[in-house]
């Protein structure tokens, strides 16, 4: 008896990321997890579900000693990858997502990543990057 072994390999889509910027710039975007956390407890209405988006900045989680990556993802835009970082904020007990990066020109197996970048204040601590933005959770 012959044995082979073929494996599958599916068709990875492809498209074309978007870019949302410069129009995005120093604007809210509030995730569509709020529509749930209104629905829901109120330790859940209160997870970071805001942002302020801004664009052409370096990213605050690298080479910053305090910072840390929770994930990473290749998306379709910058609205899908600050919905990564809502999303853990809203189904994990201890994830506390304060950034979200997309890198526009970003390939596989990553685009976005999502973390927490204690130290950084604003986006005056990070130098200028062309084709990266960054959204902070935004504080009231």
């Amino acid at each position: 008896m012959s044995s082979s072994s073929s494996g599958y390999q599916p068709t990875i889509p492809t498209y074309t990321p978007l870019n949302a910027c410069p129009d995005a710039n120093n604007t809210l975007y509030t995730s569509s997890q709020a529509d749930r956390a209104s629905d829901s407890t109120a330790e859940k209405a209160t997870a970071g579900l805001t942002f302020t988006r801004y664009c052409d900045v370096a990213s605050p989680l690298d080479g910053n000693a305090k910072a840390s990556t929770l994930t990473e993802a290749f998306v379709y835009s910058l609205d899908d990858c600050i919905e990564l970082c809502a999303s853990l904020d809203y189904w994990a007990d201890e994830a506390k997502c304060t950034v979200a990066v997309y890198d526009v020109k970003g390939s596989r197996p990553g685009n976005c990543w999502v973390g927490s970048a204690e130290g950084v204040t604003g986006v005056g601590d990070l130098e200028e990057k062309d084709g990266v933005a960054v959204a902070f959770v935004h504080s009231t």
